[in-house]
C-alpha cells in the first residue's frame, strides 16, 4: 500500500464513495463520504507536492545554510 500516490489515493476515495452508496445506515454514508473526501484532499496535497518538486520549488536534501 502506498500513500504517496496520488492515484492510489484516488482509487481509495472511489472504494468509499460506492461503499457509501449502498450502505443502508445513514451513518455509514456519512462516515464513508467524509472519508472519501479525506482522500481526495490527500491526493490533490500529493500532486501539488509533486508539481512543487518537479519545478524544482523544493529542493530536498539541500544542505541548509543557517548555522554556517
Amino acid at each position: 500500500m502506498r500513500l504517496d500516490d496520488p492515484h492510489e489515493c484516488r482509487r481509495r476515495a472511489a472504494y468509499c464513495f460506492q461503499r457509501a452508496a449502498i450502505s443502508a445506515s445513514p451513518l455509514a454514508r456519512e462516515k464513508l463520504a467524509n472519508m472519501a473526501e479525506t482522500w481526495i484532499k490527500l491526493a490533490i496535497q500529493l500532486e501539488d507536492q509533486m508539481a512543487l518538486l518537479e519545478q524544482g520549488e523544493v529542493g530536498l536534501g539541500s544542505p541548509s545554510k543557517a548555522g554556517r
